[in-house]
């Protein structure tokens, strides 16, 4: 099973390093500080992500319980569902069940 809020700190990590790196080549920077201060935003990016990933989770699954809880499936009888039919001394069973 996929772990939601993994998912979002990795998206949230990446797309903090692509932004470093963007910046820092347009601010015309060495390739050092580039990639060292992209790595530290790779980090807090995750670190914030899984935050706010836990949260999300947390949210759609209480709101995903409150859902079913407010919204039953209804039982619906189908004609499978009815007995059998007695005709004289001998027992029908219904076509539909067969």
């Amino acid at each position: 099973m996929i772990n939601e809020a993994r998912v979002i700190s990795v998206i949230v990590a990446l797309s903090a390093f692509v932004v470093a790196v963007t910046a820092g080549l347009a601010a015309d920077n060495p390739a050092w500080l580039i990639l060292g201060r992209a790595m530290v935003a790779m980090l807090v990016g995750q670190l914030l992500g899984l935050g706010a990933g836990h949260v999300l989770a947390y949210v759609r699954r209480s709101h995903a319980d409150l859902y079913i809880r407010q919204h039953p499936i209804p039982v619906v009888k189908t004609p499978g569902d009815s007995p059998a039919v007695v005709d004289g001394e001998q027992t029908v069973e219904n076509s539909a069940a067969a």
